[in-house]
C-alpha cells in the first residue's frame, strides 16, 4: 500500500493547548485537527463532526448532522442533544464526556500524523450502583452532508457463503452467509470520503448525502461497568485513476463473484486502516519463520497419537532438525495428540472446571523429544465440532437457538462469559503444560446468525452476536498479551466474523484450503496468489497476515522454486505443506537446498516482505500475468509470475504507484537464479518493459544507481504488453 508523507499534526483550537504554540482560529466553540491529508472540525459543545476536509483533493465535506443513537431498555438517547464536555486533549486526541440519566458516554477522537483518517471511540458507563442497563441498539457513524456526493458504495469482505452441505457442521439448515461489513465509500470524481465501524455485523442506510450504520448489542451493562463499543473510523482518499476489479471466468469457492470495482486509492486507504488495527505480531523465532504442517505434509500422522505414531512423530521431528530450515512442527491431531481432527475425543470432553490438560505417556514422549532436539511443537483445536463435547458436565452451556426447553445444540455458547473464560484457561494450561510455541483454531467457532435463549449464560436472550464476538476476540487478544511471541493462526473458525476479528493473530488460512480446487489449468502456487490477492484487496488484510504454503515438485506443477517465490511474495512467514523423503543428512541437504537459500534471503530482506503493492490485476485471470512490488523508499523487490502456457510481456512504470517514493534513477536485476541477469537502468517514471517465460517466476531487485540509462529489452510493435495498472 502507498505510504503518506509524515508531517507534524497541527491542532488548532479556540482555546490554547498545552505544549502547542497555536493561534486561535475560526469560530469559537470549534475544535480543529489537521494533518497533511485531512482536516477535521468538531463542535466543542457536542463532540460531533462539523467538517471533514480532503486535503488530497482540496474538497470540503460539510456535515449538517452527526448523530449517535443509543437505544436502551428505558430510553433512546441522541448524543447530538446531550451536552458534551471536553475533558482531555493531547496533540493527537481529544475526549468528550456527556451524561444522560445513569449513562455516562465518552467520545474520544484519535488522530495519527501520517494518516488520512481518524478513529472515534465510544464507551458507555453505567453510573448506577444498583441497576443494570440493557443497551439494545447503536446507530453510529450517522452523518448527513450538506452537499451530496456523486455516488456511494458499500463494501463487505467479498466472502459469500460456505459450501453447500457444510451446514451440518454448523448445526444449521442452510450454508452460513459471510458478507461481513467493512466500510462505506462516498465517491466524487477526484476522490472522496470513507467511513465505517471496526465490527463485522453493522447494517447500513446510505444515499449520496448521508450514511447511518446500525448494530444490535443486546448487552446488559452491570452497575459501574463500562462498555467499550466498536470504533468508528472516517477518512479521505484521492483516486489514482486505476481500477481494482475481479476478472473471473470460473466460479471459485466461497467468494462473491459479482463484479465490484474500486479505485486503487480506495483500496489502499482501507488497507492502511486495517493494517493499523491488525498490527504484525511477532513469531517465535528471528527472521523468516517456517514451520512444517504435518496435516498436509504427512497424512499418515493425522490420527490420535499412540505408541506407533509417537515414534513416527519423533522421527518427523528429527527430519525437521536435519532440514536446517524448519523452525517448528505443527502436529495434525487436535489437542496435542488426543484425537484426530473432528474425530471423537472423550478425554477432552471430560475436562472439567479445573481446565487442566490431561497428559499421557505418548504425548509426553513426543514433547520431550521435541524439547531435546530444539524443534518446538505447535498444536491446534476445534473451537466447535459435532464430535467435540466441551464441558460435558455443563450441557446447559450449549447454544440454545430456539426458545424451547432442552432445545440445545452441541456447540457451546461463546456469548457465555463463564464458558469463554474456561476455554481461555484451558488453552493457557495446554500451552504451558506442553511447552508449545503456538496454537491454532480450525473448523466451526463464531456462530452466525447467533441467536441463543440460554437461561444461565449471563447474556440477554435472542441476538447474542455482539457478546459472542466480544468474547471470541477478547479471548484471542488476552492470549496475545500472555504469549507475545507465540504463533497464533486460524483456519475456518473466523470467516463468519470478518476481517476485524483477526486482531492478535499472526496469520489466517486465506479464503479456502490451498488447491481445493485450483483455478482451471492453474497450480497450487497460482491458487495461493489468487487467494492472497483477494485477502489483500477485498478483505484488506495486511500482507503479513497471509498464510503461505510451500510445496516441493510433488504438489507444485511449476516446480519448487515457483512455489517458493509465490509464498515469499505473500507474507513474512510460511508453512511447508509437502514432504520429500530422505534417509541421510546428505540427502536432506539436497532436498532442502533451495528452501534454505531462500529462507536466508527472506530473513535478510524481511522488512520488504511485510507489505506489497499488487501488479497486473487478479492472478489466474485469462492470459494474465501477475506480480507484487515490495518497495521502501528507493529500493526493493518485484515478483512477477506467468502461469500461462506461452511467453508474456509486461510493463511497470517506476513511480509512486509501486511504492518508489524516492530516487531518480534505478538499476534492475533479476536474481531468481544463481546467475543474476542485468535488466537495465531506468529513470523515475519510465516504463520497465520485460518478457517472462511460460510457467515461470521472476524476482527482480531494484535499487538506486548513478549509472547511465540503459534499456536492454526491446520488443516488436506486435507484442501485447500488459500494464501493471
Amino acid at each position: 500500500m502507498r505510504k503518506f508523507s509524515e508531517l507534524l499534526l497541527v491542532l488548532v483550537m479556540s482555546l490554547p493547548v498545552p505544549g502547542l504554540a497555536v493561534k486561535p482560529k475560526g469560530v469559537d466553540g470549534l475544535f480543529k485537527f489537521q494533518t497533511d491529508s485531512i482536516k477535521v472540525v468538531l463542535d466543542l459543545n457536542t463532540g460531533s463532526l462539523r467538517e471533514v476536509d480532503n486535503l488530497l483533493t482540496d474538497n470540503v465535506y460539510l456535515i449538517s448532522n452527526d448523530t449517535c443513537l443509543i437505544e436502551s431498555n428505558g430510553s433512546m438517547i441522541d448524543l447530538a442533544k446531550v451536552p458534551m464536555k471536553l475533558v482531555k486533549k493531547t496533540k493527537t486526541s481529544c475526549e468528550f464526556v456527556g451524561k444522560s440519566g445513569d449513562m455516562e458516554v465518552v467520545r474520544k477522537y484519535v488522530f495519527k500524523n501520517d494518516r488520512s483518517y481518524f478513529d472515534r471511540h465510544l464507551a458507555i458507563k453505567n453510573t448506577s450502583k444498583t441497576k443494570s442497563i440493557v443497551i439494545k441498539n447503536i446507530t453510529d457513524c450517522s452523518l448527513d452532508f450538506q452537499k451530496p456526493f456523486e455516488s456511494v458504495h458499500y463494501h463487505n469482505d467479498g466472502m459469500d457463503q460456505m459450501d453447500p452441505g457444510s451446514e451440518m457442521f454448523h448445526e444449521m439448515t442452510k450454508p452460513v452467509i459471510y458478507q461481513n461489513a467493512l466500510n462505506i465509500f462516498m465517491r466524487n470524481s477526484e476522490g472522496g470520503l470513507f467511513a465505517g465501524l471496526k465490527y463485522p455485523y453493522w447494517k447500513y442506510l446510505v444515499d449520496n448525502s448521508s450514511m447511518k450504520l446500525n448494530y444490535e448489542t443486546n448487552y446488559r451493562i452491570k452497575p459501574q461497568e463500562t462498555l467499550e463499543l466498536p470504533e468508528m473510523f472516517c477518512g479521505v482518499y484521492k483516486k489514482t485513476g486505476y481500477t481494482c476489479r475481479k476478472e473471473l471466468d470460473w466460479k471459485p469457492r466461497i467468494l462473491i463473484t459479482e463484479q465490484e470495482e474500486m479505485d486503487w486509492g480506495e483500496v489502499r486507504a482501507m488497507q492502511r486502516v486495517v493494517g493499523d488495527y491488525i498490527p504484525e505480531e511477532k513469531c517465535p523465532g528471528k527472521g523468516y519463520y517456517l514451520w512444517l504442517n504435518s496435516w498436509w505434509a504427512n497424512p499418515d500422522l493425522r490420527g490420535k497419537i499412540d505408541e506407533k505414531t509417537a515414534l513416527l512423530y519423533c522421527n518427523q521431528l528429527k527430519k525437521c532438525q536435519q532440514s536446517k530450515c524448519i523452525d517448528a512442527l505443527l502436529i495434525a491431531p487436535v489437542w496435542v495428540g488426543w484425537a484426530g481432527f473432528i474425530e471423537p475425543g472423550p478425554e477432552i470432553d471430560s475436562i472439567g472446571e479445573d481446565a487442566d490438560f490431561p497428559m499421557n505417556e505418548q504425548i509426553e514422549k513426543v514433547l520431550s523429544f521435541s524439547k531435546s532436539i530444539g524443534i518446538p511443537i505447535l498444536a491446534f483445536c476445534e473451537p466447535g465440532s459435532l464430535n467435540r463435547h466441551y464441558r460435558k458436565d455443563k450441557p446447559d452451556w450449549s447454544l440454545q437457538a430456539i426458545d424451547e426447553p432442552n432445545s440445545f445444540l452441541n456447540q457451546k455458547c461463546w456469548a457465555n462469559d463463564d464458558y469463554a473464560n474456561w476455554f481461555y484457561r484451558l488453552t493457557c494450561n495446554t500451552i504451558d503444560k506442553c511447552g508449545l510455541n503456538g496454537w491454532a483454531w480450525d473448523h466451526t467457532w463464531v456462530h452466525k446468525p447467533m441467536i441463543c435463549y440460554g437461561k444461565n449464560h449471563g447474556h440477554e436472550s435472542g441476538n447474542c452476536e455482539f457478546q459472542q464476538y466480544r468474547n471470541v476476540t477478547g479471548y484471542i487478544q488476552k492470549l496475545r498479551v500472555d504469549y507475545p511471541n507465540h504463533l497464533f493462526e486460524v483456519y475456518w473458525g473466523l470467516k463468519t466474523a470478518g476481517t476485524w476479528a483477526h486482531k492478535g493473530l499472526n496469520t489466517l488460512e486465506n479464503i479456502y484450503e490451498n488447491g481445493s480446487p485450483c483455478p482451471p489449468g492453474m497450480t497450487m502456487a497460482d491458487d495461493l496468489r489468487f487467494q492472497h490477492w483477494y485477502n489483500h484487496n477485498y478483505r484488506f488484510f495486511p500482507t503479513y497476515m497471509n498464510m503461505g504454503h510451500f510445496n516441493f515438485d510433488n504438489k507444485e506443477g511449476n516446480g519448487h522454486l515457483y512455489s517458493i517465490l509465490s509464498v515469499l511474495s505473500a507474507s513474512s512467514h510460511g508453512q511447508l505443506n509437502d514432504w520429500t523423503a530422505f534417509d541421510t543428512q546428505t540427502e536432506a541437504d539436497m532436498v532442502f537446498a533451495q528452501l534454505r537459500k531462500w529462507k536466508s534471503w527472506a530473513s535478510q530482506n524481511i522488512k520488504y516482505l511485510k507489505d506489497r503493492v499488487d501488479l497486473f490485476g487478479q492472478p489466474c485471470r485469462k492470459n494474465g500475468i501477475d506480480g507484487t512490488a515490495h518497495i521502501i523508499g528507493d529500493r526493493g523487490y518485484i515478483f512477477i509470475f506467468n502461469p500461462c502456457n506461452d511467453i508474456k510481456y509486461g510493463s511497470i512504470t517506476l513511480d509512486e504507484m509501486i511504492g518508489l517514493t524516492k530516487g531518480g534513477r534505478f538499476s534492475l536485476e533479476e536474481i531468481s537464479h544463481s546467475d543474476k541477469k542485468r535488466l537495465g537502468v531506468y529513470r523515475h517514471q519510465e516504463d520497465f518493459v520485460f518478457a517472462i517465460e511460460p510457467k515461470s517466476a521472476m524476482l527482480i531487485e531494484i535499487k538506486p544507481t548513478s549509472e547511465k540509462i540503459d534499456h536492454i529489452a526491446s520488443f516488436g510493435a506486435d507484442v501485447e504488453i500488459q500494464p501493471a495498472f
